[in-house]
């Protein structure tokens, strides 16, 4: 195996440094799982469905910086739709709910695996000084995942004290529904824009691959905005049943969040390709001002509430973001760093 350098970051490095990492997380939750007796076959396969997606993220990364999304989607719809139809006949047959965890592990084998073959990868020997430059240009992302899972969490914490158990389930069903929108129109949008981003070679192809972003996401989430005011109570009985009735208004009053959370997303792409940690974080800590403010100022203290305080709070997050882009145009640094 080829000892490589600090510099020559190439895909073979993150491909090696991935299998290191994904071989670790087995052996220390395969560990876990053991000393407290709660080892078993399900958990087995849940455990390497995990490992095996976040396998195939890191192939889907290199395919997309070869420019291939086609064929990426190509691939990723075919092997959903394979795998689906088998998982549905199969519990019609009565296997049971064993088979939705087969599934999962099927899904993330096969699309790593063929994305695998796709590409001459080997494995390299990674030094300490590589993991330590490694460690270097991912905190950004690190530090940033950690806060956005730490902000979830408490921010259902916090309705648990405006509502309860109930008012804690309410908020967290209404996020859900906001964040399964914006993942099934945006997410891919997000990716693609940091390749873009980090391939631009001036500040005018960056601005115009901003407005060609805003273009495709602008205008379909301003239409579910508005088809959520308007019809949002009938929707959220019609998905989570008329239990989660109560849902509707929380929904109605986060909905400002559905735009914002997708535009906050593209500009954090671009803070990223840049390596602007420091920019992320003053959004993030504004994004906590936001979410809260609501919550602290208004007399009354119901979910909903903190349902707005979500809506601000990424409108703040993406008004900083926004202006942090605007300064760096002005600076050497907005044409990023992580180039070829």
């Amino acid at each position: 195996m080829q000892v490589i350098s600090q510099e020559k970051m190439d895909f073979n490095f993150y491909w090696s440094a991935a299998l290191l990492e994904a071989l670790f997380v087995f052996v220390l939750l395969s560990t876990i799982l053991l000393v407290n007796q709660t080892y078993s076959f399900q958990l087995l396969l849940l455990l390497l469905a995990h490992l095996f997606l976040r396998l195939a993220d890191v192939l889907k990364a290199f395919q997309e910086r070869l420019a291939k999304h086609e064929e990426i989607l190509r691939t990723e719809f075919l092997i959903c739709l394979f795998l689906n139809g088998a998982t549905l006949l199969g519990a019609i047959q009565g296997m049971g709910a064993w088979i939705l965890a087969v599934r999962e592990v099927a899904v993330a084998f096969l699309f790593a695996g063929i994305l695998y073959f796709k590409l001459p990868l080997q494995l390299q020997w990674i030094r300490m000084s590589d993991w330590r430059n490694l460690i270097r240009r991912s905190r950004p992302l690190w530090i940033d995942g950690i806060f956005e899972q730490g902000l979830s969490r408490l921010s259902i914490l916090v309705a648990n004290q405006l509502g309860g158990e109930s008012g804690a389930g309410v908020f967290f069903q209404a996020q859900r529904l906001i964040s399964f929108i914006h993942t099934g129109l945006c997410t891919s949008i997000s990716r693609y824009a940091f390749h873009l981003f980090s391939r631009s070679i001036s500040i005018e192809e960056t601005k115009a691959i901003f407005k060609t972003l805003h273009r495709w996401t602008i205008l379909p989430l301003t239409l579910c905005l508005i088809l959520i005011l308007w019809q949002g109570d009938r929707g959220v009985i019609l998905i989570l049943g008329k239990s989660w009735g109560a849902a509707a208004v929380v929904v109605k009053a986060m909905s400002g969040a559905l735009i914002f959370i997708t535009l906050f997303s593209i500009q954090k792409m671009y803070i990223l390709s840049i390596s602007g940690s420091k920019e992320l974080l003053k959004a993030r800590v504004w994004q906590v001002v936001g979410l809260f403010f609501p919550c602290i100022v208004s007399p009354v203290k119901e979910v909903w509430v903190l349902g707005l305080g979500l809506s601000l709070g990424y409108f703040c997050s993406f008004l900083s973001t926004y202006l942090s882009i605007r300064k760096s145009f002005q600076s050497e640094r907005a044409l990023g760093l992580y180039r070829e």
